[in-house]
């Protein structure tokens, strides 16, 4: 139902990418269309737990993200609902910012976004203040995540079912904001300056380049800033950038993978940082390339200015996946736990009540003028409270707050705090209450 609704994942994929000229001259492979259905499929099955979850698909000219659902056996993700997104098209790059806006019109709190950096900039130039959850399926694949799709989401059900996604889910990585003669835009990994009239080609031949503007070089990246991955690497969440200065016959020499089965050895005469308000300044002729597609051209005499500036949301899978629900808990406000076991508690132990009682006026829904009644209610009327090897109660709570959008492992939980003798000593609905929610509190 639509008031159980609690976050929108909004899905939008780009069918053009990992398709461009760079596969003919690297040995990198086609993201075909099954490729990327295939891999929306594991990202829906692994958003688990789902409860409060709905999804909003953008209906590209291929409608991926629809397609991938229609694909799902109903059984597999019965908890989530689609609803598909359309927009209109223009059967070009512009389409991904217009339907990534469409998504944001109708409710996305999050956006989940398939392609390479270039995908990535435009959604994240229509985003707002959205966190963004980039998918790599393109050439070049610096900034999105490059796991499974299945874990990253995993990670991402696990972030939203314990409330808004922020720290740390969450990181800020830097933005490269470039001003001229033909406006502005930005690039969210690298820009490059290469020789003028370069615009439409593919960046990879680094005999082109005379310098680059880098948000990030990580050690085990392809592409661009790898240039800076293998001489000073720079993680993105550093939040800082550099210059590199380009030079064949300079004495410092790197070999950089610049793409798959593709390596090549540079010269740098240079490396300094980049700060947040301190402009670098761009002397034309050049063409400059943003995120490795060449975009902008400046004429002899012309100039453009570049700058680092925050970037967008982005979500980081990692703590998710490694922590798993702990994490979780500590950044659950206490208060939202405590009505979802209130409300699991009030339903699975009136209903063994009331069978226990042989009495069928509560059935599984219990009136709420009952609830106080209730919660001083000796538990001992029922031996399936008994905490043995098969606690019936704490199974049939825990899978109750699940379903809630709440996971949690009661029996873990009361273990690890050594609560399970203080719960068997509990006389009252209350007094088991109260130390089940200790034990999730204090895990």
């Amino acid at each position: 139902m639509a008031s159980d609704v609690r976050w929108r994942i909004g899905l939008i994929a780009n069918p053009e990418s990992g398709k461009d000229v760079r596969r003919l001259s690297t040995e990198a492979h086609v993201v075909s269309t099954a490729d990327k259905l295939a891999m929306l499929r594991k990202f829906l099955v692994g958003l688990s737990p789902g409860c409060g979850l709905a999804l909003l698909g953008a209906a590209d000219e291929q409608d991926l993200p629809g397609r991938a659902w229609q694909t799902l056996s109903s059984a597999r993700r019965p908890e989530l609902t689609y609803t598909s997104v359309s927009y209109p098209l223009g059967h070009g790059p512009a389409d991904t910012v217009t339907g990534t806006r469409a998504l944001c019109e109708a409710g996305a709190d999050v956006l989940v976004s398939l392609g390479g950096d270039g995908t990535h900039r435009l959604v994240a130039e229509a985003a707002g203040a959205r966190p963004l959850v980039p998918i790599s399926t393109g050439t070049n694949n610096a900034f999105g995540i490059a796991i499974d799709p299945t874990l990253i989401g995993l990670a991402l059900g696990r972030a939203l079912a314990h409330g808004p996604l922020c720290a740390p889910a969450l990181f800020r990585p830097s933005r490269l904001m470039v001003r001229g003669p033909f406006g502005a835009s930005f690039a969210l990994v690298d820009v490059a300056v290469l020789p003028w009239q370069r615009r439409g080609k593919a960046v990879w031949d680094p005999g082109l380049l005379s310098s680059l503007f880098l948000t990030r070089g990580e050690s085990g990246a392809l592409g661009l800033s790898s240039v800076l991955g293998q001489s000073e690497p720079l993680a993105p969440q550093d939040a800082s950038g550099r210059v590199v200065v380009i030079d064949p016959g300079a004495a410092r020499r790197v070999w950089c993978p610049l793409g798959p089965g593709l390596v090549a050895e540079i010269g740098i005469s240079e490396i300094r940082p980049l700060t947040v308000g301190q402009p670098e300044t761009i002397f034309g002729p050049a063409t400059l390339a943003l995120d490795g597609e060449p975009q902008l051209t400046l004429a002899d005499g012309e100039e453009a200015w570049l700058e680092l500036e925050p970037g967008p949301q982005v979500f980081d899978p990692t703590p998710w996946l490694w922590s798993g629900n702990r994490t979780g808990l500590r950044n659950m406000a206490s208060s939202d736990l405590r009505r979802a076991l209130e409300e699991s508690l009030l339903a699975v132990i009136g209903r063994l009540s009331a069978e226990a009682a042989g009495d069928s006026l509560y059935g599984d829904q219990i009136p709420a003028a009952s609830s106080d009644e209730l919660w001083q209610r000796p538990i001992a009327f029922d031996p399936r409270f008994d905490l043995g090897p098969d606690p019936v109660v704490i199974d049939e709570l825990s899978r109750a707050i699940t379903r809630s959008g709440h996971p949690l492992n009661l029996r873990a939980c009361l273990a690890a705090r050594g609560l399970v003798d203080q719960l068997e000593a509990a006389e009252t609905v209350a007094e088991f209450r109260d130390i089940v929610l200790r034990a999730a509190a204090e895990l």
